[in-house]
């Protein structure tokens, strides 16, 4: 049987089935390393009271300090409106964690505090149709001697359709601006729900697209100017941020100088 499983949640009940090598479930992991490896085969694809209790195991580890790190994909299919953790989880890795959750609305009950210098937030929500409000994420640096900055916010949210509100944070101002910057690729796609937007940190975002966000605020985008790096005498690379004309033509001379004083370009769409 292939190692790496998928979950979804059916009536209460955890359903695995075999999936490509290239992804992986942390849920699945869970019930192997607390010896429940019996229950993720084919001949028994239905858990509910032992997954049960080797969930709550693991969410006691979690208590006593005893901490998994690598969460990626850990809820992809998740089937239920919500997930109700007992605890915060603490992760060095979340890329997937919240993918294709068709049905999950407020997610801001989940508690999650990111530690890695320089973490992937690749695909976190994205395809989770239905979500209104994301997991409320918090970064702290693992390491003191290297900078500490979010290098890829792509495709975060991309096909969160129903996504009202979210933040985003850049890094805390330690990063190169030129050669250490946040890849913003498709993090908004599809995204014409969303409202609001706090950025939050100091960074350097690389293909930042706002521009097919109508309904967002003026101040997601006035917002956005004090959490830039200045890049005034960089010699190479692109630092267009894409809005929509209509934002672009609402914004005043001071607000569009608040932008090109640090080297950055608003660009119409």
């Amino acid at each position: 049987m292939n190692e790496f499983l998928a979950m979804r949640v059916v009536e209460g009940a955890i359903l695995f089935g075999e999936v490509p090598n290239n992804r992986k479930s942390s849920v699945a992991a869970i019930l192997n390393e607390q010896g429940h490896g019996d229950l993720v085969t084919e001949d028994v694809p239905s858990i509910d009271n032992d997954a049960s209790d080797a969930m709550n195991e693991f969410f006691n580890d979690i208590r006593q300090g005893t901490n998994r790190i690598d969460w990626n994909y850990a809820f992809k299919d998740w089937g239920h409106t919500e997930i109700n953790l007992p605890y915060e989880i603490n992760a060095q890795t979340v890329s997937y964690m919240f993918m294709s959750c068709p049905n999950l609305g407020d997610a801001s009950n989940i508690k999650i505090i990111v530690t890695n210098n320089t973490p992937s937030m690749y695909g976190f929500c994205m395809e989770s149709p239905s979500m209104v409000l994301p997991p409320d994420v918090t970064f702290q640096r693992e390491t003191e001697d290297d900078a500490f900055y979010i290098k890829d916010w792509t495709s975060a949210y991309a096909g969160c359709t129903s996504l009202e509100t979210c933040k985003i944070y850049f890094g805390d101002g330690t990063q190169d601006a030129v050669t250490q910057r946040n890849s913003m690729r498709n993090t908004f796609y599809g995204c014409q729900s969303l409202i609001n937007i706090v950025f939050e940190g100091k960074g350097s975002p690389y293909k930042l697209d706002l521009s097919k966000l109508n309904n967002l605020s003026k101040e997601s985008i006035t917002n956005l100017s004090g959490a830039l790096l200045d890049v005034s005498e960089a010699t190479e690379g692109n630092y267009d941020i894409k809005i929509s004309e209509t934002m672009l033509l609402s914004l005043s001379d001071d607000e569009k100088a608040s932008f090109t004083n640090l080297g950055w370009n608003l660009i119409s769409a």
